[in-house]
């Protein structure tokens, strides 16, 4: 069956079924005595399967790019708590390099130019820290890189410095794919065992990766790479509480399990102001023996707030 590549002022076959690449996809052109249609098509069944894949043709980031670049990174959350981010520059003559851009910080986020380069090297990738925060790509950091393929690193977790979370993907096109940690040299993964025995059950194990500085000698980052620096202030607005009554998913009426702590009644939840003013509506019942803890419901100061927080006058029903 042919294949017509629809080009821009290119002909289309002038009869018969054929299959038709375009800008939206691959198509079925099916046409006979009685039907004219084009059709989507996800993939020819005649054809052997192909293995989505990515691989990069560089050698390995150098351990002492890795370490100042780390360092650089943890010198900025020491200064100013944020994020910072640098360029990734290769030479098949000189090898690996960074560069420092232009860049706005804060903790929450980093923004910065990509547009740098270096005579003689190519751009090959970013890295950029989360700080505080667990390592990993968000959703603007994919919209970011979706259309700049190659390398791209995210270190996170600096308060626990030399150990540190990294995230380390190569992106083609938008698709995502795990970077080996062997393109990474310096950095030592974290033991598997003891991470699954510390993180078992956990739907997001962290993995502490860390890196040796020892390489670096006496070398600190540069200070006019901090002054590309500018650091954004994020300021958070407290959220007013509403003004009705908050229901948690519990079922009315069932019993509430605790390990050490009591939980709310289903029917609603104190503010804090009535944690301060009122006493709890509920009691623990202080567990025997092999018994499990649990959280009985109390009628005696409940009714008072229930009222107050429904806006009702007249006191419940007990029933």
């Amino acid at each position: 069956m042919p294949v017509y590549v629809k080009q821009p002022g290119a002909e289309a076959p002038p009869s018969g079924t054929h299959y038709v690449v375009a800008r939206n996809g691959l198509h079925m052109h099916v046409q006979n005595d009685w039907l004219d249609a084009v059709i989507p098509v996800k993939e020819f069944s005649a054809l052997e399967r192909e293995e989505v894949r990515a691989t990069v043709l560089l050698p390995p980031i150098g351990a002492r790019v890795f370490a100042e670049i780390f360092t650089f990174f943890e010198a900025v959350f020491k200064r100013h708590s944020t994020e910072a981010a640098v360029l990734l520059h290769y030479s098949k003559e000189y090898g690996w390099a960074f560069t420092v851009p232009i860049q706005h910080v804060s903790r929450a986020y980093v923004k910065y130019e990509m547009d740098e380069r270096l005579a003689g090297y190519r751009c090959v990738g970013t890295m950029h820290s989360h700080g505080s925060i667990s390592a990993g790509h968000s959703q603007t950091d994919i919209h970011d890189e979706a259309e700049f393929d190659g390398i791209h690193v995210t270190l996170g977790s600096f308060q626990r410095s030399p150990q540190f979370t990294m995230a380390a993907e190569i992106v083609c096109r938008g698709q995502r794919f795990k970077l080996p940690i062997i393109m990474l040299e310096g950095v030592i993964p974290p033991i598997p065992k003891e991470a699954d025995e510390k993180f078992k059950g956990w739907m997001f194990p962290e993995r502490y990766y860390s890196v040796s500085k020892d390489i670096l000698g006496d070398w600190t980052p540069h200070e006019d790479w901090f002054t590309r620096l500018t650091v954004d202030v994020v300021r958070f607005v407290p959220i007013k509480p509403s003004p009705l009554p908050m229901r948690p998913s519990d079922q009315a009426g069932a019993a509430l399990i605790t390990d050490a702590y009591p939980t709310f009644d289903s029917r609603f939840q104190l503010t804090p102001q009535d944690r301060k003013s009122k006493p709890p509506p509920w009691e623990t019942v202080t567990p025997k023996d092999g018994e499990i803890p649990i959280v009985k419901k109390s009628t005696k100061k409940k009714r008072g707030i229930v009222d107050r927080l429904l806006g009702k006058k007249e006191p419940l029903n007990e029933d």
